[in-house]
């Protein structure tokens, strides 16, 4: 996915389905941290901690996506409904 934005230089769009990655991914995570703890294995409870960073990291990139599309949807909708209510 990064590579499609990098490479081909694809713009970054908000999707809400983009949630629907972030999940998974931090249920696994946690997962991963309690199973490493209760069967006294580290090397999975490691694995855990290191998703669970990466799926902060993807939900920090998707919360900053959404609010920058939300943004951008208030600034071009806002003027130009004001506009059109002032000619009608």
């Amino acid at each position: 996915m990064i590579g499609r934005h990098v490479a081909n230089k694809v713009p970054v769009r908000y999707d809400a389905t983009v949630w629907s990655i972030v999940f998974p991914l931090g249920m696994d995570a946690v997962a991963g941290i309690y199973l490493g703890r209760a069967d006294h294995l580290p090397l999975v409870g490691i694995v855990g901690s290191a998703e669970l960073w990466c799926a902060f990291t993807v939900w920090c990139v998707a919360f900053v996506v959404m609010v920058v599309h939300l943004r951008r949807s208030v600034v071009h909708v806002g003027p130009a409904t004001a506009k059109t209510q002032e000619n009608a």
